[in-house]
């Protein structure tokens, strides 16, 4: 062979094993590992939270390596509200660099729109028996999944909004722990006696009241949607497939908001500006309020960890409510919403076969019952057990039962967006111009997604 040809047949092996190397990209390294990759929404240098979900999330994947050595896991962190996003785009894109992602049920109809998740029913039709759908299948947060026929997603756990309260602030204040505020007029009474000056200086540094009021999608999941259910209202009129927000219920809704923040002052006021994790956690766990609207049972690891709570996470037949306590929303529907975050395959993965592994071993119970994330048991038969007869669990498993979704819609987004919006001018201008705000928002929605 001349130095030309041996030249050519150099090159073209080169060529060969550098489009190998890129046509495998995250499938399958040199080694023969199949790689996958999985999306979650916990930064390991966030916060208390963020690091408790990280930590579990390394643990899934030691013991699920060790179990399976022949696929690797690799992580991808997102931002909480972003990772949905970023799914649908990367599918528009054409992108296959994904495999298992956790999923938002807000936005279920939107990936079905987007078709950027894979129907999970083959596999689960395959790998399951009745026993085990019927562990899952029970639950509303299983139902969100299936959209249009597909079962798009299985849920990792069952959540629900609750008020928290501090025990020891109502005690100072004169108020019974046990009895919280059951009404919007005792809660508006409780707040006024919860606000105060406890330093002296003329300030207020707790306030009676914390609630999600910023420009995250919080505001419209934990006050604004629950504050109408207690008018008796709705956001979406599902009849006519069409946002339903400056209805009489929303308005009434909207103003009472004002008058928590304006009116008796009992909100922190750069609540507005703050997203849902300042307004609701952080306030908690720095002691800036006595009740707080809209608690996830989420946050549950860094109670255990401050001492508010014991023996909950993981739970026990021991768990104590030491400094904070727990009770429904203190409305006429007593509804918070509920949902779980999902997990899903990513439409575009090529190696569906290893994530759908991952995905099955991330729902076992024993890994299930140690994620921080889950709230309530998605297992059917967790509920059998000792642990959960505890006063913190059964408190989250009425509010399961009594709790709500969010609208079910494509533009889930959008609608979040424009009612955030809307509610920062009704805070920030006047009361009487209220009703104009929320009719104006409403055309401005309902005159693009309409139907």
């Amino acid at each position: 062979m001349n130095k030309s040809k041996t030249l050519i047949v150099v090159l073209l092996v080169m060529l060969l094993s550098t489009f190998s190397i890129f046509a495998n990209g995250s499938g399958e390294k040199e080694s023969g590992k199949t790689v996958i990759k999985v999306a979650h929404i916990y930064d390991p240098m966030g916060g208390s939270g963020d690091k408790i979900g990280s930590e579990w999330f390394k643990s899934i994947k030691a013991e699920f390596e060790s179990e399976n050595p022949n696929i690797e896991v690799e992580f991808e962190n997102f931002a909480w509200d972003q990772i949905d996003i970023k799914l649908m785009q990367d599918y528009r894109s054409g992108i296959s660099d994904h495999d298992v992602a956790m999923l938002t049920p807000q936005l279920f109809a939107q990936h079905r729109e987007v078709g950027d998740l894979t129907d999970l029913a083959s596999y689960i039709k395959k790998d399951w028996s009745s026993n085990e759908i019927d562990e899952f299948s029970w639950a509303s947060t299983y139902t969100q999944g299936n959209v249009k026929g597909q079962q798009i997603a299985i849920p990792l756990g069952s959540h629900s909004r609750i008020m928290l309260f501090n025990k020891d602030m109502f005690k100072a204040a004169g108020l019974d722990p046990d009895d919280p505020p059951k009404t919007i007029d005792e809660l508006i009474e409780y707040a006024k006696k919860l606000t105060v000056d406890t330093n002296g200086d003329g300030t207020i540094d707790q306030y009676g009241l914390a609630m999600a009021l910023g420009p995250d999608r919080g505001t419209i999941e934990l006050t604004f949607g629950p504050l109408i259910w207690n008018f008796g209202g709705e956001l979406w009129d599902s009849v006519n497939d069409k946002a339903d927000i400056d209805s009489p219920e929303a308005i009434k809704t909207a103003e009472l908001i004002w008058d928590l923040l304006n009116k008796y002052k009992v909100v922190n006021p750069a609540s507005p500006v703050n997203d849902m994790t300042v307004n609701l956690f952080n306030t908690t766990m720095n002691e800036k309020a006595a009740i707080i609207l809209g608690w996830g049972s989420y946050w549950v690891g860094s109670l255990e960890e401050q001492g508010y709570v014991k023996g909950v996470i993981p739970p026990s037949v021991d768990a104590e409510l030491v400094k904070v306590g727990f009770a429904q929303y203190p409305t006429t529907a007593q509804a918070g919403f509920t949902n779980s975050w999902g997990v899903g395959i990513y439409q575009n993965s090529t190696n569906k076969d290893a994530a759908w592994k991952f995905l099955n071993y991330m729902l076992r119970k024993d890994n299930l019952r140690k994620f921080p994330d889950a709230g309530l048991p998605i297992r059917k038969s967790e509920w059998q057990t000792p642990e959960y007869q505890t006063e913190y669990y059964q408190t989250y498993f009425d509010a399961i039962k009594l709790g709500k979704p969010m609208p079910v819609t494509p533009y889930y987004g959008e609608l979040a967006d424009v009612v955030s919006a809307a509610l920062q001018t009704c805070m920030n201008g006047d009361r009487e111009d209220i009703p104009q705000i929320l009719k104006t928002a409403e055309k401005e929605f309902n005159s693009k997604y309409e139907n």
